[in-house]
């Protein structure tokens, strides 16, 4: 018993030592992007995410978020416009650079993007490298650029991929 309350608070010691290095509490993102179809025949879109997380350690975040994905030609006349719900996990890795405010980061996002015009489910995957700049001690500006692919659930429809750019805020507490 004593070795197993031991073990308890080293790693609460643990744990409360890497959110000290860290922010307090939890972040929450919000992130605008554009994102280019790789397939000339599928359309460009627009997405709006959140995102709310931990930030474990000066290199370690960790999240859930959800959005919409809006096809590009929505304000043109169509019967029903591409939208799309995505609920994903949000892994990044940051390299914080000693003599700069700015810290390059690795975003990975893995998920399942929900068609709400009755079409294709998909399986998301994205990778992207991005820069995060302090605009204030709780406001963060991040700009990411990378590769999102698309794996249909529905036989017969093809697995697309999409360029992503986005930008976004990061809240949280010091």
């Amino acid at each position: 018993m004593k070795k197993v309350l031991l073990f308890c608070t080293c790693v609460l010691m643990s744990v409360n030592l890497m959110a000290q290095s860290g922010h307090r509490g939890i972040d929450v993102d919000v992130d605008f992007g554009y994102n280019f179809n790789t397939k000339s025949s599928d359309f460009n879109f627009l997405s709006a995410t959140a995102t709310f997380g931990k930030r474990f350690s000066r290199n370690l975040y960790a999240g859930v978020g959800a959005g919409a994905y809006l096809e590009d030609d929505v304000f043109k006349p169509k019967s029903s416009p591409g939208c799309s719900v995505p609920i994903f996990a949000d892994i990044r890795g940051y390299w914080p650079v000693d003599n700069t405010n700015m810290c390059p980061f690795l975003g990975i996002r893995a998920g399942y993007a929900i068609n709400a015009n009755g079409g294709s489910d998909s399986v998301i995957l994205q990778i992207t490298p991005g820069v995060q700049i302090p605009l204030s001690s709780t406001i963060d500006l991040k700009i990411a650029a990378g590769y999102e692919h698309w794996i249909s659930t529905q036989q017969g429809v093809d697995d697309s991929g999409v360029l992503v750019i986005r930008v976004g805020i990061g809240l949280h507490k010091k």
